[in-house]
């Protein structure tokens, strides 16, 4: 990795740390993961793994919880910014492909929005095999390929992925999917509309990264209302792809 690409990309980890705390999109993801979470983790869970932890702001928030955090990331600036976070966690430079996490040792792992940067089927093996029998996973992903963007392409995707797509990938895995579910589905029609005029004009795909105070907070509402929602909604697409996986006992 050359000099000027480590900067792009830590510049790129300074911005979404600057998004997480008001952006829509991020803060009705946290909502869906704490949810499926609730939901979903064997108990008590003594340990966490975060795979591909980014700028850490999700294992800083578990681990005030008292939970021990496993932080893992390939870039060292977001472990940074956790390793001193109130609460039991640590924190280690690793790819999601080679995990330093012994076999078994994982009582749940986070894999959000890490998939689809990697080799998909080796990363997902690896968190199967340090979750403990019993254990779960909860994965989010880019959904519909044919959303493919240039914001793709500036994010390092490697794919996007479909429902089935992504079923295949968990069963590979030797994991059993509890719950797929798509998120983002009531504001998709507005982003088809903004990834197609980025085609045309490229300003407009910035749109989507700063949205204006009043759009974003009427976004918030929207998402958050599908979050909430999606309890009792099986919703028929999305942006977005969110799965619970249990490794088998």
């Amino acid at each position: 990795m050359s000099p000027a690409e480590r900067e792009f990309e830590a510049e790129r980890l300074e911005i979404i740390a600057a998004l997480e705390q008001s952006h829509f999109w991020f803060i009705a993801r946290r909502a869906l993961v704490e949810r499926l979470l609730k939901r979903s983790w064997p108990s008590p869970v003594s340990l966490i793994v975060d795979v591909g932890c980014g700028t850490g702001a999700l294992a800083a928030a578990l681990s005030k919880r008292d939970i021990a955090v496993l932080a893992l990331d390939l870039r060292p600036e977001g472990l940074r910014r956790v390793r001193h976070a109130a609460g039991p966690i640590r924190v280690a430079i690793a790819r999601s492909e080679r995990l330093p996490v012994a076999s078994g040792a994982a009582d749940a792992a986070l894999a959000l929005d890490v998939l689809e940067h990697a080799d998909d089927v080796t990363s997902l093996g690896e968190i199967a095999r340090v979750l403990r029998p019993g254990g779960v996973v909860v994965i989010t992903v880019p959904a519909l390929p044919w959303l493919w963007s240039a914001r793709d392409d500036e994010a390092g995707h490697r794919r996007r992925y479909t429902r089935r797509s992504l079923l295949s990938l968990v069963r590979g895995a030797g994991l059993e999917p509890l719950d797929v579910r798509f998120y983002q589905c009531l504001l998709l029609p507005i982003l088809i509309a903004t990834r197609a005029a980025g085609r045309l004009w490229s300003t407009t795909q910035r749109i989507e990264e700063r949205p204006l105070g009043w759009i974003n907070r009427l976004c918030l509402a929207i998402s958050r209302f599908e979050v909430a929602a999606g309890d009792y909604v099986r919703w028929p697409a999305g942006s977005s792809l969110a799965a619970v996986a249990r490794k088998p006992a």
